[in-house]
């Protein structure tokens, strides 16, 4: 059976050669397929036409299903050139000059289709976050009423304090339900909260003597071997058991974690081999399928860390992130190691990088072979 990735790519190339001005790509476990091109903006919108995905509710499984995607690829690419390409054909958009307008529940109930179309309903990791980020922030909302900007706003403003994490997922679900709807977000962006990164106070932070020395002393191999990894990859707490070994001692976090699949280097090398990190132990007591979530390892993590250990799990990530500082990895590399952004990794850890980072300028400028001598006196 040929692969279908590789037919989609050909059909491609046709569709290129072609110059249909539409191409197939594929999103999501299974891969569905996607038109992507540049579209005329849909009826009651005020924008110029611009380069989206349009999904076809179905997958690239064979050749049959590449071949009938790149049929359709064709027909939108003479539509789209005569100027009769319709919306209505590929969602539920409706005309607003249709008396019969939409309410809330007919959005919300768009809103979850579309974002099924890219994610898979067998895993419960989606079918969690599903439940507990957007049907969470959307379930308290009235049904029965037409969906407006203002409506969505009062509903943040009532179910939400400022300047909160939960504030922040009312917004961000929002945002996204209005766009399904094609309304404006602006009044809704206004309400995104700015909570502050607070920096880590390095005396909180153990020496990497301290926690060698405490990882000796841990009885249960499951455990052991978690504050090992955890200490060693500078891991997010659920991380620890999504790693990916095929390029021991290089680690690479799999894509069920918080940012996606990414790789992270050993700091320090020597205590992956010392530790024999490649020889997978967990707890006993932790059973992993695909109903476990990230909360609940996280969880069962910190309650661990809570009874053994004088400093949480957390400060073995902040140390890691301190040794980046003191073997002179840069900002930019540490950041990406650690899976967070360069502003995030910049706030939380300012007191050892803007003092290393500032002296390490100094100390260039200083072994520049050009640089101005003293006077001799």
């Amino acid at each position: 059976m040929q692969d279908p990735l590789k037919l989609l790519q050909q059909a491609n190339d046709r569709l290129k050669v072609g110059k249909i001005g539409v191409t197939l790509a594929t999103q999501g476990k299974g891969n569905w397929i996607y038109l992507r091109g540049t579209f005329p903006c849909k009826p009651g919108e005020n924008r110029r036409p611009y380069s989206t995905k349009i999904a076809l509710e179905m997958r690239a499984i064979d050749k049959q299903s590449v071949d009938a995607a790149e049929t359709i690829a064709r027909q939108v690419g003479l539509d789209l050139n005569l100027g009769r390409f319709d919306w209505r054909k590929f969602s539920d958009f409706e005309d607003p000059t249709n008396p019969e307008a939409k309410t809330v529940g007919d959005w919300i109930e768009q809103f979850e289709k579309d974002w099924w179309m890219t994610r898979d309903r067998t895993n419960q990791a989606h079918r969690n976050t599903w439940q507990t980020a957007y049907f969470h922030s959307m379930r308290h909302l009235p049904r029965d009423v037409t969906l407006t900007e203002e409506l969505l706003v009062k509903h943040i403003l009532d179910r939400t304090p400022p300047n909160t994490q939960n504030r922040r997922h009312f917004v961000t679900c929002c945002k996204m339900l209005a766009e399904t709807a094609g309304l404006s977000i602006n009044k809704i962006k206004l309400l995104t909260p700015k909570i502050p990164v607070k920096p880590v106070n390095p005396r909180n932070v153990p020496e990497d003597l301290t926690i060698a020395q405490l990882s000796e002393e841990i009885k249960d191999p499951g455990w052991q071997y978690i504050y090992r990894l955890m200490a060693t990859y500078g891991l997010r707490n659920h991380e620890a058991f999504y790693a990916d070994y095929a390029d021991f001692p290089i680690l690479r976090v799999r894509s069920r974690t918080k940012t996606g699949s990414r790789p992270v280097k050993a700091l320090y090398p020597e205590w992956a081999e010392q530790w024999n990190l490649s020889e997978v132990i967990y707890p006993s007591r932790i059973q992993i399928t695909e109903e476990t979530s990230n909360q609940r390892l996280g969880q069962a993590v910190s309650t661990w860390f809570t009874s053994h250990s004088s400093f949480t799990a957390y400060n073995l990530r902040h140390a890691y992130a301190r040794r980046c500082v003191h073997l002179g990895i840069t900002p930019v590399v540490a950041a990406r190691l650690m899976g967070h952004s360069l502003q995030v990794h910049e706030q939380v850890y300012q007191a050892w990088i803007g003092e290393s980072v500032f002296l390490d300028a100094v100390d260039r400028a200083l072994e520049r072979s050009d640089r101005p001598l003293p006077p001799e006196i």
